[in-house]
């Protein structure tokens, strides 16, 4: 520790303060990383004021400053918290009970939500979390688990066991980015004394419904649904099934009405056993599919439970659309028990659906 403290105390190469840009990331010797502040009282290295600068010596310049810096292995969840500017989150430890966990020496992975992602949220859920122990309790509960789980160790579709109760953290790694449940995972291994520490874009609310039980009680899924029950095998069963997770695209009755032509119509797929099933099948996926997690412009070709594969497409700009096939996404990543949901704006047709 105490030669990774020192280590950490000096940058792979030599750098003038005067030349020293805000917010710039230096390399240290034992392999950490410090990032500089420029402000109007001086310039800052870590949680250090340099008190005296460009010292030249014979093989490299000298800064003073007025404080050890640690290497963040040598600090706890707690510190980089603090150090990361995760304020909100920070705000709600001590009165969880949850300040001691991070400060401790069990060792936990902390899935951290950003500021805006707690913002996000609104005023009055942000009131009743500070009001609410319990409620915050358990919500902090759902964002850590426990051990030293690092993103580079950790598997596309693995579950992890959330601290909350018969809660869990699903990993999803689709080109190299990463997600859990239905957050984006921005930062990775941010490693401290007591675990590891994860940021990520959103606050991980637990979903309260079943896909179908979500459908059904929006009461505008009626016809989607009945043309679900009449597969065989039928595939509210197996949307109800232990076989999760799932992606849902469902279509609402006004889609499925608009959509109908002489060639294609809603009562003559549900007349055709074959029909129904090629067709119903190829809006259920056996995995979770996120539209944050495509990449803007990129193509990507799932299975489904039909035997052809659907090809997913998000097009160019942060809020871009996504489409399914040839039909829009119109309201996405609908997070339910057992998968998501995205609701497209017209059936899935395939090519050829073979009418008996």
């Amino acid at each position: 520790m105490v030669n990774n403290a020192f280590l950490s105390h000096v940058i792979v190469n030599g750098i003038h303060c005067s030349v020293m840009l805000n917010n710039a990331t230096l390399r240290t010797s034992g392999g950490s990383m410090l990032r500089s502040r420029c402000t109007s009282r001086g310039t800052r290295v870590a949680a250090a004021n340099i008190t005296k600068a460009d010292i030249m010596a014979s093989n490299g310049v000298l800064h003073f400053i007025d404080k050890v810096v640690m290497p963040r292995r040598g600090r706890s969840l707690a510190e980089l918290l603090t150090e990361l500017g995760l304020t909100t989150l920070l705000s709600l430890l001590p009165d969880t009970g949850l300040l001691s966990a991070y400060h401790g020496r069990n060792t936990f992975t902390i899935f951290a939500p950003t500021n805006q992602a707690f913002q996000a949220l609104g005023n009055a859920t942000l009131k009743l979390l500070s009001q609410d122990r319990e409620e915050a309790r358990n919500l902090l509960l759902g964002h850590m688990t426990s051990g030293r789980q690092l993103m580079q160790n950790l598997l596309d579709r693995q579950v992890l066991e959330a601290k909350r109760p018969s809660h869990s953290l699903r990993i999803k790694i689709t080109r190299g980015k990463r997600m859990v449940n239905d957050a984006v995972i921005h930062r990775t291994d941010i490693e401290g004394s007591n675990g590891v520490i994860h940021i990520i874009d959103k606050v991980l609310i637990p979903a309260e419904h079943t896909i179908v039980k979500y459908l059904e009680s929006r009461g505008i899924f009626n016809r989607f649904l009945a043309a679900l029950n009449m597969t065989s095998p039928s595939l509210m069963d197996v949307l109800e099934s232990d076989k999760a997770p799932f992606t849902v695209f469902a279509v609402s009755d006004l889609a499925i009405n608009h959509w109908s032509t002489d060639l294609f119509t809603y009562e003559r797929m549900m007349s055709d056993t074959h029909v129904v099933n090629t067709i119903m099948r190829t809006h259920v996926v056996p995995d979770t599919i996120f539209t944050t997690g495509l990449t803007p412009g990129s193509y990507y070709q799932v299975d489904t439970l039909n035997t052809e594969p659907l090809l997913i497409r998000r097009l160019y700009g942060s809020n871009a659309p996504a489409y399914a096939g040839i039909a829009l996404i119109q309201r996405a990543n609908v997070l339910c028990t057992n998968g998501v949901i995205h609701v497209v704006n017209r059936l899935i047709q395939v090519a050829n659906p073979s009418y008996s």
